[in-house]
């Protein structure tokens, strides 16, 4: 912004005298010239006062224009003063926040539990109080489950802080009330590829994106009445129940190849499933599938399914197609 010219002091005591020379010389040209008291000097007086009037009103108007000058300088000067302003708040906010993830990755890291557990608590923090970094902040906690790690009794205080990492996640991609609406962190998109986990057990998440190939959950799985975008569970190994209920997916989901080491069936109950749905795992005994359905196919099936379903028309639900195991 270009600075506004000041008048100087100097300038406004020159223009003062200047006016009253002005005036001194008027009023005695005036004398001298129309002080006769003739109709002719009347009549001559008057035109000059009618010039006169119009010469103040002009000078007036002049006088405002200075005066809005002025004002506008002064609104410049507050509008300038206020952007410095509002950018060094910025600039504190943001090395403020850069200050936080540096302590909070540097408790990460640290060999002891507690300190670990401190700095993911951080984060959260961070994520519920400045929603533009919840990605971020989502992003570094799966990174760090994603961490190589061996569960034994040397490395019960590390299953702790995994856990806790994971009830943080959870307790942010859950939609269940609206009570807790504010913990909501709507739109995540979750990179769980090849961690090690003790197990996912979620109702009423929402999430765009929940990545889990090559998993491993020693406790087995669950959805419940969940939205999810893309499902991709590829080469999982699932070590516990392994439940989806009432739970829609919209575009993707994969199961291919994934190893179901349990002894009761695997269940998705209840739950629309799009069309590229793969499900081609290890099962131990064949999969329970009722109540679910394709999203656009009803006459379909599965890609690379495995032996033991079929498709079995409801009519008392709809006249809808619904997966079921041949076993039933």
């Amino acid at each position: 912004m270009k600075p506004e010219r000041v008048l100087s002091v100097r300038s406004i005591v020159l223009g003062s005298l200047l006016l009253l020379v002005v005036a001194i010389a008027s009023a005695w040209a005036l004398l001298s010239f129309y002080g006769g008291g003739t109709a002719t000097d009347s009549a001559r007086l008057d035109a000059i006062r009618t010039t006169a009037n119009i010469v103040l009103g002009t000078g007036g108007a002049a006088a405002l224009l200075l005066a809005a000058r002025r004002q506008r300088s002064t609104e410049q000067t507050l509008e300038h003063q206020r952007e410095v302003a509002a950018a060094t708040d910025r600039d504190n906010i943001e090395r403020r926040i850069t200050e936080l993830y540096t302590k909070a990755a540097e408790q990460l890291g640290s060999d002891k539990a507690p300190v670990r557990l401190a700095g993911a608590y951080a984060l959260e923090r961070l994520g519920q109080n400045n929603p533009d970094q919840r990605e971020l902040v989502m992003s570094i906690l799966c990174a760090y489950l994603r961490m190589p790690f061996e569960s034994s009794p040397e490395t019960r205080e590390e299953a702790e802080v995994r856990l806790a990492v994971f009830s943080i996640i959870g307790r942010h991609v859950s939609n269940r009330n609206s009570n807790e609406s504010e913990k909501f962190w709507p739109g995540q998109v979750l990179d769980l590829q090849g961690a090690r986990l003790l197990a996912l057990n979620w109702m009423d998440a929402e999430l765009r994106i929940l990545n889990i190939d090559h998993a491993t959950f020693d406790k087995g799985l669950s959805l419940r009445r969940c939205k999810l975008n893309i499902l991709s569970a590829s080469g999982c190994t699932f070590n516990g129940p392994f439940l989806i209920s009432e739970t829609e997916i919209e575009m993707m989901a994969f199961f291919d190849d994934a190893d179901f080491n349990w002894t009761t069936a695997a269940s998705i109950r209840d739950t629309r499933l799009p069309d590229t749905t793969e499900l081609s795992g290890n099962f131990r005994v064949p999969p329970d599938l009722y109540g679910s359905s394709m999203k656009d196919s009803p006459d379909g099936a599965f890609r690379d399914a495995p032996d033991g379903w079929r498709l079995h028309q409801d009519q008392d639900r709809d006249s809808r197609w619904y997966f079921v195991s041949e076993s039933n």
